[in-house]
């Protein structure tokens, strides 16, 4: 349980890959950054029904489960760490836009960074039984609970999409998008690491 709380607040005094990951699509475009942290709120609601239904607690109780959760998380960051640095090192000298292939990929690539993060799944199962009342119905406390905290990282993603247009025009410029891109890319595997080494 120690170890829980104490992932609980790294998530809360750090940025996490999903802010990596909606940062540099809506940098790309506002529509890129709306299906990025679609998709990542879609993760985070994920999470929150696990953790309602006691199927997070399921996976964290049993080591081998929250193992391969966490292998998973590692390698997929890593993974796109290593492609967003080989995106900037593709990066042309004349000035373009760099628009991801589809909205499909984009929005599943901001499911799978929420859904393949213990963090996150640490997250609600330490913060949902913090704010329960243990004299109420536990299941409609937690649905509840878990809805304000979808919303509450929905609205967010509602300031940060907008708030991010004016790197577009800044990274008009391929050397200043690829030191962008190099800093996201070098983001994701540093949280990565970090990731295995709790």
């Amino acid at each position: 349980m120690q170890q829980e709380v104490g992932l609980t607040a790294d998530v809360q005094q750090r940025a996490g890959p999903d802010f990596v990951l909606v940062t540099r699509n809506a940098a790309n475009g506002a529509r890129w950054g709306w299906l990025a942290a679609a998709g990542v709120t879609c993760g985070l609601l994920l999470h929150a029904t696990a953790a309602t239904l006691g199927l997070s607690a399921l996976v964290a109780s049993a080591p081998a489960a929250l193992l391969v959760v966490k292998v998973l998380g590692v390698a997929y960051l890593a993974w796109m760490g290593v492609q967003i640095l080989r995106a900037a090192g593709a990066v042309p000298d004349a000035p373009t836009v760099d628009t991801p292939r589809s909205g499909g990929a984009v929005f599943l690539r901001g499911l799978l960074t929420d859904v393949l993060n213990p963090k996150v799944m640490l997250t609600f199962l330490t913060l949902l039984p913090q704010a329960m009342d243990p004299a109420a119905e536990p299941v409609a406390q937690a649905a509840l609970l878990s809805g304000v905290a979808v919303t509450a990282f929905g609205v967010w993603w509602m300031i940060v999409v907008p708030s991010v247009r004016w790197l577009s025009a800044l990274l008009a410029d391929p050397s200043r998008r690829k030191v962008f891109e190099r800093c996201c890319g070098g983001a994701l595997l540093a949280m990565a690491t970090a990731i295995a080494a709790n």
